[in-house]
């Protein structure tokens, strides 16, 4: 780990560790099969870490499909590349690069 990485670390704890003590009044959190009383820090992070999870599962289709769409343009470019070494070699023609 290099020194930006660990003075990055360092300033990730403090705040985390200032966020939860301006932030531990407890509160009352309801779900579908009951309710329990959580520090607001935490019923904070729960929401953040809740709504990051379903962001990451909302672009996941897409990169999926990007990824898809490369293999298939990387196959073209791979016949392109063999049609065109195949049309030099019948013409005769010096390779270039």
């Amino acid at each position: 780990m290099n020194i930006a990485g660990a003075v990055l670390l360092v300033v990730l704890v403090i705040v985390g560790l200032t966020f939860s003590l301006l932030n531990s009044t407890p509160v009352e959190f309801s779900y579908y099969f009951g309710s329990t009383v959580l520090p607001l820090a935490f019923a904070l992070i729960i929401a953040m870490v809740v709504g990051v999870l379903l962001g990451a599962l909302g672009v996941l289709g897409i990169v999926i499909k990007l990824k898809r769409e490369s293999m298939r343009l990387k196959k073209v470019i791979k016949a392109s590349e063999r049609e065109l070494s195949q049309l030099r070699s019948s013409a005769n023609l010096p390779k270039i690069g």
